[in-house]
């Protein structure tokens, strides 16, 4: 329940522990640049702006990061935390939309400057800075890089055949349209139960995963996947 605070957290200290370090006159045209545009990544781009860094967010996807690649009506919960130039923030459960209101606002509120669909594939040094070089071939020269890219940023993958094919995804935005199908979740996680219960709804869903037991889910993912239902799972 506390991964979405302690990213926030980390991401503000982060930021703290490279002010300390930033040189003077590096010459870079940035302080720093932030790869990843989730809770840790929006954290530590608006504390670097209230330390006077001129910083920017390199994003892969879409603001949000891992929590905008939550299905539509997952229910996010958290702590409460302190965000970095809006206070405290009472939320224990909360939806996907009302969570990324809150990321877009602060955004908003401290002009951040955020760059989506900039997947970075390279960082390469140069004297006492870096060189960030994006899947289109944009650089940019910074001072300070902070990797912020979760645990979600590149789903890992089986590496077996048809793994590419247009019907195998790795994340679920939208369970609603999905109506009518034979449909295969892989996992024995909190993401893979609720995506089987979310699907289950319309379609006939079989899981998969190598243990004998899901011993890694949270107690209230738990509670829900013995719920008697209609479901076919």
């Amino acid at each position: 329940m506390g991964l979405i605070k302690n990213s926030v957290e980390q991401g503000k200290h982060a930021a703290d522990e490279i002010k300390k370090s930033i040189e003077k006159n590096h010459g870079a045209t940035y302080d720093l640049v932030i790869v990843g545009a989730g809770p840790a990544g929006i954290s530590a781009s608006v504390q670097a702006k209230l330390n006077g860094l001129n910083a920017v967010i390199l994003e892969q996807d879409s603001l949000g990061g891992t929590v905008f690649n939550f299905p539509r009506a997952k229910v996010v919960m958290t702590n409460p935390m302190d965000l970095p130039g809006h206070g405290k923030v009472k939320l224990f459960e909360t939806s996907k939309t009302e969570l990324l209101t809150l990321w877009k606002d602060v955004i908003h509120k401290h002009n951040i400057d955020v760059r989506e669909q900039s997947r970075v594939e390279g960082i390469s040094k140069k004297d006492h800075n870096f060189v960030v070089t994006t899947h289109d071939g944009e650089q940019y020269h910074t001072h300070k890089v902070l990797l912020a890219i979760g645990r979600r940023g590149t789903p890992r993958k089986l590496d077996v055949p048809g793994e590419q094919m247009e019907k195998v995804a790795y994340r679920l935005l939208e369970p609603e349209l999905i109506q009518g199908k034979n449909v295969l979740v892989v996992g024995g996680g909190d993401s893979a139960i609720e995506s089987a219960i979310l699907l289950a709804q319309s379609n006939k869903v079989t899981l998969s995963y190598r243990s004998e037991k899901f011993s890694r889910l949270k107690p209230k993912m738990r509670a829900a996947s013995r719920m008697p239902s209609k479901r076919s799972c």
